[in-house]
Parts: C-alpha cells; structure tokens; sequence
C-alpha cells in the first residue's frame, strides 16, 4: 500500500482496509483469512499479530482494539494492554483550550474513542470513551476502558465532567422517556430528574419510569414516580422523593388523569387517586378502567365479562350488560351491545343513534378520524364532542397522523405503483380544516415510526431523489434533500450524513463522515465515524 513515505508491502495474506493509515510509525492492517485486526511497521513487517475484532490508529502511545464484540480495551505500541489499577478512580479529561461552550455532542475521535464537542463545534472533552451519548440537560450517559475489576464499564457525568454516577461493579443506569436517569448502586437505585437536577439518593429496589407514548400519555402529568421495596410497588414523589403511597401492592400501573389501577395483596384490582384513597368494585366485578371519568368508572362482571360503570362510593350505577365500555368524556361514553354502538349518558340514557367507534384512529388527544366504508379514499376526522371537523379525499389516503407543528398534520397515501418502500409510503401536509398543503411528495424509511416537527423544521426524504433534507411547516424546503441521513434539530443544531463509502473488511464495516449543521444548512463539525453496523452492501 502507498502511504505519504511511499509503497509499504505487505506480507501475503494481510492487506490494509480502507481507512487504515500510519500513526506512530504503524499502521492497522488485516488478516485476510480471519478478517481480524493487527497492526504493521514502515516496512512492512507485522509487529502486532492481527487478534482484534476492530482497531483504531495510534494516538499519544495507544490504540483502542475490541478483543471480542462489545469488550474493549488500550493497547501500547508492543500490543500489552494498557489497564487502570483496580482502585484507580477513571477521571474525565477536560480540553485544554476548550470553548466557553458546554459539551453537547457526542464525536468519535481517530483513536476510536469518543468526546464531546459544543454547539458551536469546539472540542470541550477529547475523545476517552469507549461510548458516549449526547448531553440531555447537563447530562450524558458514557463508557469507559474496562478495568481489571469493573464488569459494567457506564457511568454518567455532567457538562462540567464529574462523576454523577462512576463506573463500579455494582453500579448501573438507564435513561427513561419522562425525563429521568435511574440509578443503581449497590442493590439500591434512585432517579435523577434531568430538568432540574434532583437525586432521590438511592433509596428503592426499583425505580419503573412512566410510560409516555400514545394513548397512555394522555393526561399522564402527575408527579407520582412507581418505587418497589420489598417486592411491594408504592410510589413516590418526583420533586422529594418522599414516599407518598407505601409499598404495598403486587402490582401498579401509572397515574394517569389522578388515577392508577394497583393490585392488592389479595390480588383485587382497585382504583387508587394521588393520596392514596382506594376505590373499590361493586361485589361480583372487578375494575376495568383506569380512572374516574364524569365520577365514573368501568368495570367488568365476573361471570359475564359485560361491562357497566361504578360510581365514587364503589355502587354500579350502569348495569354491566354491554359488550365493550369506554371511558366518559364531555358527558358520554361510547358503548356497545348486540353488535350496535351507542353514545351514552352518565344516567343510562342512549343519548345518540347508533355509530361504527371501531373503524375510529387516534391523530391527537382531541382529533381522531373514520375511514368511509363507501369511499376509502375518504377519511372523516372528528373533534371534541364528536364533531364532525372536515372530510379529506385524496387517491390511496390511508392515514393522518400528528407532525408536531401547530395547526398542521402529516396526510400518508400507499402507492401501489411505487417502486420501493419510500416511493410506496409516501407523506404530504394538509392543516387542521382539512386543506392539502403540499403533494404527498415525502417518503420514509423501515426504521422511521414517524416525522415530527422540531424548532420548525423536519427532516424528511424527498421521495423522488431519495434524499434526506427539512422543510417547514407549510412543505417548503429550507435546507435542500441532498443527505443519506439527517436527524432532528436540537437547540439548533443537527446531524447529518451526506453519504458513505463502500463497506470494506470481513465484518463489512463502513467509514462515513457525520456533520453537525444549524439551521441555515452551514457545517459546524465533521466527524469520521468507523461504524459496525449492518448494512446492505450499498455503493454511494
């Protein structure tokens, strides 16, 4: 191979990879029959046997190798591994000449492992971390060079580079989707809420974050966090951590709208509200619902599996004769009985003429929409009270669904004459009276559940180049499709990927370059990133 000194030859059988060059007077090469990693001398002579799943370049005296998948670890010019002693505290290496900004983004470095840059691109932390996770708040999960002791290598630090929580053998953490790090030390845990910075300290068995997708997270606002003890499940308080309901139920689910479900030691389902009240079922049934609703409740008879509604004293005050029951909103219910629907009233009363719920889809809290039976094309969307808001008909409409942006939703046809994934799934804008706003011109991928709108834009795929780029919430483009990859604005900033190379090596690795842009599309940071994950072999 050529290098900037002139032609290295290589002995029979080990080849230099695409990305490899010479750092420190060596160079990554590989074993052509086991597709592991080694490394090279200027003449060509292999001085480290070729044993590493995967290797960087040398970089002040050392080479971060993968020895088997996930296990990592530093290795010195003589290919000795380079351990911490077993009570040596890993400390975090802050920039000499950082910038005045916090550390925001994650980055690999060019020896393999990870730091952190600012918003403005500046290299705050140098690259230490075997992983790193970009900041939420003045957090970010990271993982460290093994030591001899230590079995799970994360830790989490903050913007100012101390240890919130240090790599230990009993220590673990994991981020939840409410806003909180739970952490684990010793066989207690606690959580850390990433708004405002408060640490329960590590006082339960468990800590199990609230669940905040779909229809669970509606009116899901309450402070109340679900803690084991014992094996039993009470809550406490996200602001104090106080205890606020005792541990004493086998089982519970979240508060929502001031209510959960828990089940007692007998194994009775109850209602309980945030101070601890319980609600119990009429004899003979049990709790279906979560939650009082026009101060009523579902609930289930035993033997018949209908279903009435419980009052706030626990008296059923509708008979469980319908074969499936919905929680009150504004005054009435939906409910069904021989295979009919009806709207009904808190007193009993069939308020409204009968009416198919089951071809109903959620878009929002207060918006969902019908599919015409006689018209598939057609969708009809309904507001609170059951009003009727627009009717929309556009070839092959199959769904509508929330974008994130005020007043405006995403519209989604199936093309039967699309030729791949993006071209067959593809998306337009309409606003909330039903009018099209754009040509469902945007596509999207397997792996993406939804596009949301972030600081005003989106990234989204323009179906006919097949490239990434954003646009704003009326469907003009504000930064031209001309990625592989873009992500979601955050603070300002968003990474993207033009392209990659062509995989190389045994494990058909990629080397790409990720670029952190603003919102005028101008390059803040660019990063090479050697990534081992699997790809179809693609040439770009």
């Amino acid at each position: 191979m050529k290098t900037d000194g002139g032609i290295i030859q290589l002995p029979d059988g080990i080849s230099a990879v695409d990305g490899s060059r010479m750092s420190e007077g060596l160079i990554d090469v590989m074993d052509d029959s086991t597709g592991l990693f080694g490394y090279a001398d200027i003449n060509g002579n292999v001085v480290i046997t070729p044993a590493y799943v995967w290797a960087s370049v040398f970089v002040d005296g050392q080479a971060t190798v993968e020895l088997t998948e996930d296990n990592y670890a530093l290795i010195d010019h003589e290919g000795k591994i380079v351990l911490l002693d077993e009570d040596e505290q890993f400390t975090v290496i802050m920039a000499e000449k950082a910038g005045t900004g916090k550390p925001k983004y994650a980055y690999r470095g060019e020896n393999g492992l990870f730091g952190y840059i600012d918003e403005q691109g500046q290299v705050v932390m140098p690259p230490q971390f075997i992983h790193a996770d970009d900041f939420a708040g003045d957090y970010a999960e990271v993982e460290v060079i093994p030591e001899v002791s230590i079995e799970n290598r994360e830790g989490l630090i903050n913007t100012n580079g101390e240890w919130v929580l240090h790599p230990d053998k009993s220590a673990w953490l994991k981020r939840s989707d409410d806003g909180l790090y739970i952490l684990g030390l010793n066989g207690k845990c606690g959580f850390l809420d990433i708004e405002t910075g408060f640490f329960s300290g590590y006082l339960y068995d468990d800590v199990i974050p609230q669940y905040l997708y779909g229809y669970a997270s509606d009116g899901n606002t309450s402070s109340l966090i679900r803690i084991k003890i014992d094996g039993k499940t009470g809550f406490a308080d996200r602001k104090t951590g106080g205890i606020r309901i005792p541990c004493q139920y086998e089982a519970a689910d979240d508060f929502a709208r001031g209510y959960a479900t828990v089940t007692s030691p007998d194994g009775q389902t109850l209602l309980i509200d945030e101070n601890g009240k319980e609600y119990i079922a009429p004899e003979g049934t049990t709790i279906y619902g979560n939650r009082f609703s026009d101060d009523l409740c579902v609930v289930q008879d035993k033997e018949s599996g209908l279903y009435g509604y419980m009052d706030m004293e626990g008296k059923l005050v509708i008979p469980a004769e319908y074969s499936s029951a919905y929680s009150f909103d504004d005054g009435t219910a939906s409910v069904r009985k021989d295979n009919v629907w009806y709207e009904i009233t808190p007193e009993g009363q069939l308020k409204v003429a009968p009416k198919n719920t089951e071809t109903r889809w959620y878009i929002s809290e207060n918006m969902d929409y019908i599919q015409q039976e006689d018209n598939p094309d057609t969708l009809a969307v309904f507001g609170e009270g059951d009003t009727l808001l627009f009717t929309v008909t556009v070839p092959n409409l199959k769904y509508i669904k929330a974008c994130g942006a005020d007043g405006v939703l995403w519209y989604e046809i199936e093309d039967p004459d699309g030729e791949d994934f993006v071209t067959r799934h593809r998306f337009g804008l309409m606003n909330d009276q039903g009018n099209i706003l754009t040509e469902p011109q945007f596509g999207r991928k397997y792996s993406d559940s939804k596009y949301r709108f972030c600081e005003g834009l989106c990234a989204v795929i323009d179906a006919e180049s097949g490239k990434a780029g954003y646009i704003d919430a009326v469907g003009n483009w504000v930064i031209p499709p001309r990625y592989k990859e873009a992500e979601s604005f955050i603070n300002g900033r968003a990474w993207v990927t033009e392209g990659r190379a062509a995989p190389f090596g045994y494990y058909g690795w990629i080397i790409y370059e990720r670029k952190l842009i603003n919102q005028a599309g101008e390059i803040l940071f660019t990063e090479t990133v050697p990534d081992t994950g699997e790809y179809e072999y693609e040439y770009y």
